[in-house]
């Protein structure tokens, strides 16, 4: 159980942190600009 689980949550931790990469990005253009 487990393991199904931990195999679970990697492709969403990745899937966040790839989400939430992009908006960053967006957040400091905008905020130099």
């Amino acid at each position: 159980i487990f393991g199904g689980v931990g195999i679970a949550c990697l492709p969403l931790g990745l899937i966040f942190s790839f989400i939430r990469r992009p908006k960053a990005v967006i957040t400091r253009s905008q905020y130099i600009k």
